[in-house]
C-alpha cells in the first residue's frame, strides 16, 4: 500500500471527492481499496478494514466479496464497514468513487451508486491519501492495475 504526502481535511458543509480507476483478475479473493487516512505509511492500510480502529474514510472491495463498500471510523472509536450494492467485475476496468458532501458519504461503481451512509468521518483531523491492495487467502495471486487516483476538496 501506499499513502500519500499531501494532507486532507474534510470539513462539515465541505464536498470531498476522490476517485480510482481499477482492474482487478480477483474480486473475491482481493482487497482493493483508497481512501484518506491518518494512519502512515508504515502501517497496512489494508489492515484498516479488519483490525484497526483509526481516522479513516476508505472504499474498496473486501476478501470474499465482490460489493464495493466503504468504510468511516473518527477518533479511533471503532469502524464501522458498509457493504454496497454494486459489484466489481474481474478483469474490467471500473471507476470506483467515494463523494463527501459534507454530511454524508456516497460511494460510486461506474458512475452508479453503489451506498450512501451518515455515518461520522473524520473532519478536522489530518489526513493521507491512500491506496493498497491485497491478495487474499486462497491460492492463486491477483493481478491488479490501477490507472489514476485523483481528488478534489471544496474550499
Amino acid at each position: 500500500a501506499i499513502c500519500g504526502t499531501k494532507s486532507i481535511q474534510l470539513i462539515s458543509g465541505k464536498k470531498f471527492m476522490m476517485e480510482m480507476r481499477v482492474r482487478t483478475s480477483d474480486v473475491t479473493d482481493n482487497v482493493v481499496q483508497f481512501g484518506l487516512s491518518a494512519l502512515t505509511a508504515v502501517t497496512n492500510p489494508e489492515d484498516l478494514w479488519t483490525t484497526t480502529a483509526a481516522d479513516v474514510l476508505a472504499v474498496g472491495i473486501l476478501d470474499g466479496s465482490a460489493l464495493v463498500g466503504i468504510l468511516a471510523d473518527e477518533g479511533n472509536v471503532g469502524t464501522a464497514a458498509i457493504a454496497g450494492t454494486r459489484s466489481m467485475v474481474a478483469d474490467t476496468w471500473h471507476i470506483l468513487g467515494l463523494l463527501y458532501d459534507g454530511i454524508a458519504a456516497s460511494v460510486y461503481v461506474d458512475g452508479k451508486l453503489s451506498v450512501t451512509t451518515s455515518v461520522t468521518v473524520p473532519e478536522a483531523v489530518a489526513l493521507a491519501p491512500f491506496f493498497g491492495v491485497l491478495n487474499g487467502n486462497g491460492a492463486g495471486a491477483a493481478t491488479n492495475y490501477i490507472d489514476y487516483i485523483r481528488w478534489s476538496s471544496e474550499r
